[in-house]
């Protein structure tokens, strides 16, 4: 007489981490809830850290209209810095000018002698964050009317 050993399914087919099988879930007590725990704790870290990042995130822009060049500084959450500044570099990173914010986070000046090879703008706003913004040859010369 031969004898055949049935394979036991409910073990074979019950899932690691969510313990469903052939037989239901099963007990909510051991390793699959403390896994469960610490992945739900851990994405919710990852989620707040990120929110955190992005909240603080500064962003500048600058646009030529005429001759005067106006400077925009917000942060990706639309408020505008409370204060800071705005420094002006030449194609060949010297320092022209140096003003401050507006407290709509704005700041005007007018286009000055050798701006038409390219000007960096960089915003400093006083809570550390800071963006830059680079206006090439041809921004300057499409937004400048002599």
């Amino acid at each position: 007489m031969e004898y055949r050993v049935k394979p036991n399914l409910s073990v074979a087919l019950r899932h690691p981490i969510h313990g469903q099988g052939a037989q239901g879930p099963k007990s909510q007590s051991g390793p699959a809830v403390s896994r469960r725990a610490f992945g739900a704790g851990t994405a919710a870290c990852l989620a707040w850290a990120a929110g955190a990042a992005w909240s603080h995130g500064l962003s500048a822009f600058a646009s030529v209209e005429g001759n005067i060049v106006t400077v925009e500084a917000r942060f990706s959450s639309g408020r505008v810095p409370r204060s800071g500044d705005v420094m002006i570099y030449d194609a060949q990173n010297a320092l022209l000018l140096q003003i401050p914010l507006a407290a709509d986070g704005t700041a005007s000046f007018p286009l000055m002698e050798g701006a038409e090879a390219g000007l960096r703008i960089e915003v400093k706003a006083s809570d550390g964050h800071e963006d830059y913004w680079l206006l090439t040859p041809a921004d300057i010369a499409a937004g400048h009317k002599d």
